[in-house]
């Protein structure tokens, strides 16, 4: 009888044990995801355009005014060539009719180093033209504030949302369009992204760009024969792996095998 007993316990203590370690286990929820649409390579000691991000998030997981930081490396700059301070909270308004495409506005000024798209394509931000006759989007629920030179905050209030109740998802992107590169700095640029705590924004980093000299290569289309004689060989091309590699000023010499000239009458 002790035996049965016994085994009845340790049954009771096991589960009671098991239903204690599934209590302790927080339930996992979503939050927002970030990804990056391209990665450009940038020259440094310029101000030039960097990659995208994507903030993609469940509507219903937007149940209060949240708010997210994204920042730069230090020494880096948005909207360099602006002279105004731009560090209040700014607005969003339409760039040139273009309905997707929303620009941040400081008291009458543009700020030009940073854009926010709202794509009306399966966005619950965005109301498509065929329900209003025009696209209609969520951007006045943004504030976007420029905590620091290299720093931004983007505050979203759901309250001032038109959403488009036929889509569960909403997203939309932060285009770099010019941003200021360190002299000095080399490497991968990542952005880091500080969600605020206890909303649907989560913590991250993500790289945007790299930076360096650069590099510049030359290629032929293809390698021709030539015997004696005026002959032509095929156009020589010279790529550069980020926009200012081939620096103003710069040049390259050719140089031909000795026995061959150039023709300086068909150049």
């Amino acid at each position: 009888m002790r035996r049965v007993y016994s085994k009845k316990l340790a049954i009771i203590l096991i589960l009671t044990f098991m239903a204690t370690m599934f209590v302790s286990v927080p339930m996992a929820s979503a939050s927002a995801t970030y990804s990056v649409t391209s990665v450009s390579k940038v020259t440094a000691g310029k101000s030039q355009e960097l990659g995208s991000i994507k903030v993609l998030f469940h509507m219903a997981e937007l149940d209060k005014t949240s708010y997210l930081t994204m920042r730069l490396p230090s020494d880096f700059k948005f909207n360099p060539e602006n002279g105004h301070n731009l560090q209040g909270a700014m607005k969003l308004e339409p760039v040139d009719n273009v309905n997707d495409v929303f620009r941040l506005v400081y008291n009458g000024v543009s700020a030009d180093g940073v854009e926010i798209r709202i794509p009306a394509v399966k966005n619950a931000l965005a109301v498509a033209q065929e329900v209003y006759g025009i696209n209609k989007h969520a951007y006045e629920s943004f504030t976007i504030q420029h905590l620091a030179d290299n720093e931004i905050k983007i505050t979203i209030d759901p309250g001032k949302i038109n959403r488009n109740t036929s889509e569960k998802q909403g997203y939309f992107f932060v285009d770099f369009k010019n941003v200021y590169v360190d002299s000095g700095y080399s490497g991968d640029i990542d952005v880091v992204i500080d969600g605020q705590q206890g909303t649907l924004f989560s913590s991250g980093k993500l790289i945007v760009g790299s930076a360096g000299t650069g590099t510049v290569e030359l290629s032929v289309d293809s390698v021709k024969t030539l015997t004696t004689g005026i002959g032509m060989i095929d156009n020589i091309r010279l790529k550069e792996d980020r926009p200012g590699a081939f620096a103003k000023g710069e040049t390259i010499k050719l140089r031909l095998p000795e026995g061959f000239k150039w023709d300086k009458d068909s150049v």
